[in-house]
């Protein structure tokens, strides 16, 4: 009986020391290198613990900054996006994010944003905001500009439709929804199109799911937030999908884009045939407004119902279109012509 008692004691102190002094198994999984575009050198270290790194000597901290919490690293998802000076005060904040795969306390899913800030020569939580996702995608872009720097996050918002963009306004702090139904396949573009020292954001092509609606957009900082520049009409023409070119050979990029018309129900669609000729249109982006280059209609062909750009300039002399034959359109005078490539 005696060594029954031994036995079990022994396992129970084997058990506790297991659980008291090997590193918890999830905090490994977090990233190391910060995944936000535009982060100062950082890393996250196996321990939790989040610092400024010497680009030449990462794997040596620098300044340690902070100790993430349990409720990140036993997180189903994480991901450590960076360091950056959101507030151009000279110190940077911290950025993490979290996802719990099911969350009883909400009807909706979401990912917790966590910015941590030096405050009173300590860094500590600063705000903790969170946004709609279904499922969980990560994406951060931080922009530094004048007057202000910027912060974007990218959540999977649409589910299978797509993902949504977040700009984290540090003034209001929250976290602004800012390409609306614009469900994003891949990852968006921060290119200034007008050159007045802001990128604009470019929405590339949506819609592979039969959930979503298709189309593409060009977002322009403006009254201290991100609004829609391109299209600026509503209702038809529809944006099918959209690419960047640089089709006057300038160094500066247009958008190019392939539209619809007409209203298209692609539940009905027989073999990806359309019954209506799409266009493609040209514009340039000048003091944050789109101006129309050229517009043409497309040569009739069996459409695919997931039509997509092929070969762009300057790689390829013309824009190529992907359909059943492949079109190049090029620029000849003022106007777009498109023609079967044989």
């Amino acid at each position: 009986m005696k060594n029954k008692f031994k036995f079990l004691f022994l396992l129970f102190y084997l058990l506790f020391f297991i659980l008291a002094f090997i590193p918890e198994a999830n905090a490994a999984t977090l990233n190391s290198e910060p995944k936000g575009k535009g982060s100062l050198p950082s890393r996250f270290f196996p321990d939790g613990t989040i610092c400024l790194v010497n680009e030449e000597t990462p794997s040596a901290c620098l300044k340690k900054l902070v100790t993430l919490p349990k409720i990140v690293r036993k997180a189903d998802a994480a991901t450590f996006y960076g360091v950056f000076d959101i507030d151009a005060d000279g110190i940077p904040e911290v950025f993490v994010d979290y996802w719990y795969a099911f969350n009883k306390k909400q009807e909706n899913n979401s990912v917790t944003l966590l910015v941590y800030k030096k405050i009173n020569e300590k860094y500590k939580k600063f705000l903790k905001l969170e946004a709609e996702t279904y499922g969980y995608s990560t994406g951060a872009w931080f922009l530094k500009e004048t007057p202000f720097s910027k912060a974007i996050f990218m959540t999977r918002y649409g589910g299978s439709s797509g993902a949504g963009l977040f700009y984290f306004d540090m003034k209001n702090k929250s976290l602004n929804l800012i390409s609306d139904l614009i469900y994003l396949e891949g990852y968006p573009e921060f290119i200034d199109l007008d050159s007045d020292g802001v990128s604009e954001i470019f929405l590339p092509g949506r819609g592979r799911d039969r959930t979503a609606n298709p189309g593409a957009a060009i977002l322009h900082w403006k009254d201290n937030g991100y609004r829609t520049c391109w299209p600026d009409w509503n209702g038809l023409p529809s944006v099918i999908y959209a690419a960047l070119t640089d089709i006057e050979k300038d160094g500066k990029k247009e958008v190019t884009a392939i539209l619809e018309p007409q209203e298209i129900n692609y539940d009905q669609f027989v073999d990806g045939e359309t019954s209506v000729l799409r266009e493609l249109g040209v514009w340039q982006i000048s003091e944050g407004k789109p101006v129309l280059i050229s517009k043409t209609k497309v040569p009739d062909s069996k459409y695919m119902s997931e039509p997509n750009f092929g070969r762009l300039p300057p790689i390829s002399s013309n824009i190529e279109l992907i359909y059943s034959k492949t079109i190049g359109c090029s620029k000849h005078g003022d106007k777009m012509q498109c023609a079967e490539e044989r």
